[in-house]
C-alpha cells in the first residue's frame, strides 16, 4: 500500500491493523510519503503494521503527517499481538521525514512488537518529528516501552538495531529511572543519548544545523512546550537550532542543553546571539569568520577559537551592509 497524500482514517475490523494485516496476516509493504493519515488498529491489531499473531513485516514514512493509535496489547507502528514468526526475520520500520505520532494500546509500546511478542522490529529513524507513547501497564505486567517491548512475553527478548540520526524523537515516558527505549539506540556507529532543547518556537519547523545527520530536510517540528528532542553520541556538540547556538555534553546519560557564547563580543553582545541583521559585522559559525563591515567594538577573550576576525564586505548572497571598513577597535 502506498499514501502520498490526501486524507486517510482507517479503522481495523476485528483484531485487525488500521493499515496493513488483518486476523492472522501480515503487514505487507506500506509507504506512506505524504498526506494526512489517522489509523487505528481494533482490538490486537496496530495501527499500522501487523493484526493480530502477525507480523508488521515493512513500513516506511517518509513525509505526511502521521498518527498510528494501537489496539488493546499491540503497539501503533510495529506487530501485533502474538509471536507467530517469533523465530523468522524481523519487522522493518523506517522513517526519514514527516511528523509521526505513534501510540501504543494498553500493554503495548508505541513502536515496536506487540503483547507475547519477543521480536522486536529493526527500527531506523533517520529524520522527521517523532512521538512514541507506550499504552501503559496492564494489571500484573510490566510497563511497555514507547519504542521495543510489550509488557509481557513468554519468550527471551530478540534485539534488533535501533538506529536514530537527524531527527527529533520524544519517548515520552522516558525519564533517567525508566529509558523505555529498546535496545539501546545507535546512530549506526555510536549509542546516543536524548538531548532535549527547548527552542522559542512551539508546533512549528525548527532549523537544526551544524549537527550530523541533520539539514534542511530534516523536518523537525517543536511541541506544545517548545521542545525538540535530538540523539547524539558522548561528546561535546555545538549546533544552531532555531535562532541560537546551543552546547550539549553528552556523557553517557540523557542531558538538556545551555546556550553557547563564543567569548567575543561585537558593540557589547557576544557575537554568537546578538546580530540583528542592522549592526556593522556579522557571524559566520560555519565559517567561524566574524565579518567586520563598519564602525564597531571587539572584545573579549576568544577561548574556543570560535571566531577569526574578518575586515571585509560579507559574502555577496548576505548583501545587508556596506562594503568599505571605516575604523576597528579592538578593546582587551
Amino acid at each position: 500500500m502506498k499514501i502520498s497524500g490526501g486524507k486517510v482514517k482507517a479503522t481495523g475490523g476485528r483484531y485487525a491493523a488500521g493499515i496493513g494485516g488483518g486476523n492472522r496476516h501480515t503487514g505487507g509493504t506500506i509507504t506512506v510519503s505524504g498526506g494526512e493519515v489517522k489509523a487505528y488498529g481494533d482490538q490486537y491489531g496496530t495501527g499500522i503494521g501487523g493484526g493480530y499473531w502477525a507480523h508488521g513485516h515493512e513500513v516506511t514514512i517518509s513525509g505526511g503527517k502521521v498518527a498510528a493509535h494501537g489496539g488493546e496489547n499491540a503497539p501503533g507502528i510495529g506487530n501485533g499481538y502474538g509471536n507467530a514468526l517469533k523465530d523468522g526475520d524481523p519487522a522493518t520500520v523506517s522513517i526519514s521525514g514527516g511528523q509521526v505520532a505513534a501510540i501504543g494500546g494498553a500493554g503495548a509500546p508505541g513502536i515496536g512488537a506487540g503483547y507475547w511478542d519477543p521480536q522486536c522490529a529493526v527500527v531506523n529513524i533517520t529524520g522527521g518529528t517523532i512521538v512514541a507513547t507506550g499504552g501503559g501497564a496492564v494489571s500484573g505486567r510490566e510497563e511497555p516501552d514507547d519504542i521495543g517491548f510489550s509488557g509481557y512475553s513468554n519468550y527471551a527478548k530478540q534485539f534488533y538495531a535501533l538506529t536514530i540520526k537527524g531527527a527529533s524523537v520524544h519517548a515520552t515516558h522516558r525519564t533517567a529511572s525508566n529509558e523505555c527505549v529498546e535496545p539501546a539506540p545507535s546512530n549506526g556507529t555510536e549509542r546516543v543519548w536524548c538531548v532535549t532543547v527547548e527552542t522559542q518556537k512551539t508546533n512549528e519547523l525548527v532549523r537544526v544545523e551544524y549537527l550530523d545527520g541533520f539539514g534542511e530536510g530534516s523536518e523537525i517540528y517543536a511541541d506544545q512546550d517548545g521542545k525538540i528532542y535530538l540523539w547524539l553520541p558522548n561528546g561535546t556538540h555545538i549546533f544552531f537550532a532555531d535562532t541560537c547556538l546551543y552546547k550539549a555534553t553528552v556523557s553517557n546519560a540523557d542531558t538538556t542543553v545551555e546556550k553557547w557564547f563564543t567569548g567575543v563580543t561585537a558593540d557589547g553582545v557576544d557575537v554568537a546571539h546578538g546580530w540583528d541583521g542592522e549592526m556593522n559585522w556579522y557571524y559566520d559559525f560555519g565559517d567561524k569568520l566574524l565579518y567586520v563591515v563598519g564602525d564597531c567594538v571587539i572584545s573579549g577573550t576568544n577561548t574556543e577559537g570560535f571566531v577569526n576576525i574578518l575586515a571585509m564586505p560579507l559574502p555577496e548572497e548576505r548583501g545587508q551592509f556596506e562594503c568599505r571598513v571605516h575604523h576597528l577597535k579592538f578593546v582587551s
